[in-house]
């Protein structure tokens, strides 16, 4: 009988070792399939991290070259903007420095000659009128007008149409040509 109790035990014993292993491994295989699907899981949320941050930062850096690019059309276009109001302004000046009252005499009489109506009116600023000799106000028949700051405007048909040859519309008549060299210049960077 010793033989059989002994045969039993050795027998649930290994029928117990069987079974806790079997147990073990299929616990261990359990596990290893839990963790392959987390490390799964895992590896596709961070591929979808980092594919949206991809997104993101291509996203940010075609918002920064469209901001970029309109800086410097905003900076191309005020230093534009600038350049011709200074050199507008420098003609300004240059008309004023260059024309003398006997140049402003000369443009009256030629402009005279072109226009053909005999009720047309000439009127010139304060400091030319001073500039002019009284003989030559009554040869060309002009008046003072004080709200004209420089230059001399010639006025037909009553009023209704005239011919401004101010310092300032000059200088508006010939900054756009100025302009355009100016654009030229700027344009081949």
């Amino acid at each position: 009988m010793e033989m059989n109790v002994q045969d039993l035990l050795d027998k649930i014993n290994k029928e117990g070792v069987e079974a806790a292993t079997a147990e073990k491994e299929k616990i261990i295989s359990s596990a290893k399939k839990e963790a392959d699907a987390i490390i799964s899981s895992a590896k596709k949320e961070a591929d979808k991290i980092i594919k949206n941050a991809q997104d993101d930062a291509k996203k940010f850096k075609a918002q920064g070259e469209s901001a970029l690019l309109q800086s410097s059309r905003n900076v191309y276009l005020s230093l534009k903007e600038d350049l011709n109001a200074m050199f507008a302004s420098a003609l300004n000046v240059e008309i004023k420095s260059t024309l003398k009252p006997d140049d402003y005499v000369l443009l009256i009489k030629e402009a005279l000659k072109a226009i053909p109506d005999k009720d047309k009116t000439i009127e010139l600023s304060d400091k030319l009128f001073k500039g002019i000799s009284t003989s030559l106000l009554k040869e060309i028949n002009a008046s003072s007008a004080p709200l004209l700051k420089s230059g001399f405007r010639i006025g037909v048909n009553n009023g209704k149409a005239y011919y401004d040859f101010s310092d300032e519309e000059l200088t508006s008549l010939l900054s756009p040509y100025l302009s355009e060299g100016l654009n030229r210049v700027i344009s081949t960077k």
